[in-house]
């Protein structure tokens, strides 16, 4: 399990307990800082107020238990309209939507494709290309997110 997964199991109850889903976790390194997000997700929507209420109980449990031994910042905020899928739990409320997709190995000599999400299972995914089924497994993919079409 990453360090990220057992941030993740350790938060998730705290969120989920405030009435808010954990929707993932994020340890990243900003120059010689760490800056530990937590993304937080609600069927109304997610306002300021929401991740200041979730930041204040998370640095609490943070004082008392700390899982990274080095300095860092904490930031909660919303998954956003482009959220990343990154568990399968994303990838089946995403069913019916459609997604971007980076491979890691290029598939009919592409490694970036929009395309419908049509079936999410714990194995992997089933999207619609130009008409055609693909079948991806987690593994194949590198990143994943909503698409959002700005026009």
């Amino acid at each position: 399990m990453t360090k990220q997964e057992k941030i993740y199991e350790l938060f998730e109850p705290i969120v989920t307990q405030m009435g808010y889903e954990c929707y993932d976790v994020e340890l990243n390194k900003n120059g010689k800082n760490k800056v530990l997000i937590v993304y937080i997700d609600h069927p109304d929507g997610i306002k300021l107020d929401d991740c200041e209420t979730v930041s204040r109980k998370i640095s609490q449990f943070l004082d008392e238990v700390d899982p990274i031994q080095d300095a860092y910042t904490l930031e909660v905020s919303s998954p956003g309209i482009e959220r990343k899928l990154t568990r399968v739990k994303h990838y089946q409320a995403a069913v019916g939507k459609k997604i971007d997709i980076n491979l890691f190995k290029p598939i009919n000599k592409k490694k970036k494709l929009c395309v419908l999400l049509k079936e999410a299972g714990d194995d992997g995914i089933v999207v619609l290309d130009d008409q055609q089924e693909i079948q991806f497994r987690y593994s194949d993919i590198a990143k994943a997110t909503i698409h959002f079409d700005f026009n």
